[in-house]
């Protein structure tokens, strides 16, 4: 438990801090609080943050929220639980008002306002955001699916896989799945998770996946082109339906 918290929590600091300046800037706020502030209720402010983060640093609570709660992925938000930008602005404005003179005042809020744009990278870089090319802002991919096998909002049934499961039903709800984009991490699993193993391979059970979709009663199957031997679906009761980009599109003829 100790060493698996402890990598937790390594993990989801470098997710929450990258390579910014923010945690040294908080850092210096909660001193400046700390010092320089009077009021009780901004102090207690500051001796919430300071063990509300000892919390969240301690390997057995990051093992615990992580493995039962919130999973290991996502628990890097929980550093969203402290203000730093309210306690970062509130901290820098403290230090400006105690200057005096306007003009040391104005080159104080400068001095400031560079370190905080220099000191971090702007979250709307091409590593974060790209350009959509649709209204809906969803794979057009996704779309594409959706209109061949179901045109105009229509309804069906479909196992896609894992890759652009999350963007089917945001454009017709209509059609229906099997599963949905937390299925991986589901820790029930069962059948269903089994059938999405297979779609995710490489080389995947063509019959498996024909007989389970069959049972379910799925009229369209969907392989990325890049998984091996899915003409084999042709011999198991469907006939190749269409193709996009990076997905085939199979339907049943039984």
């Amino acid at each position: 438990m100790l060493l698996s918290g402890l990598s937790i929590v390594q993990q989801a600091y470098e997710q929450y801090a990258a390579a910014g300046v923010a945690q040294l800037l908080l850092i210096s706020s909660l001193i400046v609080i700390l010092i320089k502030d009077k009021k009780s209720e901004n102090r207690q402010l500051a001796y919430y943050i300071i063990a509300l983060t000892v919390l969240i640093f301690i390997p057995p609570t990051a093992f615990i929220l992580a493995k039962y709660f919130i999973g290991e992925d996502v628990y890097w938000r929980v550093f969203w639980l402290i203000p730093s930008v309210i306690v970062i602005a509130y901290a820098g404005t403290k230090l400006i008002e105690q200057i005096g003179k306007k003009s040391r005042q104005r080159l104080m809020a400068a001095a400031m306002i560079i370190v905080v744009v220099l000191g971090g990278r702007c979250v709307y870089n091409s590593e974060n955001f790209t350009k959509s090319t649709n209204l809906y802002k969803l794979p057009q991919e996704a779309l594409d699916l959706c209109e061949m096998v179901a045109p105009n909002g229509g309804t069906t049934k479909i196992i896609v896989p894992e890759t652009i499961v999350s963007y089917i039903r945001q454009y017709n709800a209509n059609i229906n799945m099997l599963y949905g984009r937390n299925l991986g991490k589901d820790t029930k699993r069962g059948k269903n998770y089994t059938l999405l193993l297979q779609l995710n391979s490489l080389d995947p059970d063509i019959p498996y996946i024909a007989e389970y979709a069959k049972t379910k009663k799925c009229e369209y199957v969907v392989f990325e082109n890049t998984s091996n031997g899915i003409e084999q679906m042709t011999n198991e009761g469907f006939e190749l339906y269409g193709n996009t980009k990076n997905y085939t599109v199979f339907k049943s003829i039984d």
